[in-house]
């Protein structure tokens, strides 16, 4: 299951995020924010040593996520996708 970059939303850890009720949600710690220009991309580190990757326009939406901060990840259960395996 895949869900796009910049489909998830990220929010400071007790603050509200920017989905409905029915959101998936994960939480973990910001590794880098890094400023590409025309996006700005932030990697988390998850709980299970896993990383997520959000990808947002560089509108200043995610100038209050900083490295080190925990943070909620969301996203609307619609927005996730199924990839096919080879030979599945």
């Amino acid at each position: 299951v895949a869900i796009r970059p910049e489909r998830v939303w990220i929010a400071p850890d007790g603050e509200p995020g920017g989905g409905g009720p029915s959101d998936a949600q994960l939480s973990g710690v910001v590794r880098t924010c890094n400023y590409l220009g025309a996006v700005t991309q932030v990697i988390v580190s998850l709980g299970d040593g896993r990383t997520a990757l959000i990808q947002r326009t560089s509108d200043g939406r995610l100038a209050g996520i900083t490295e080190g901060q925990r943070v909620r990840l969301g996203w609307d259960p619609a927005a996730a996708f199924v990839l096919p395996i080879d030979g599945a």
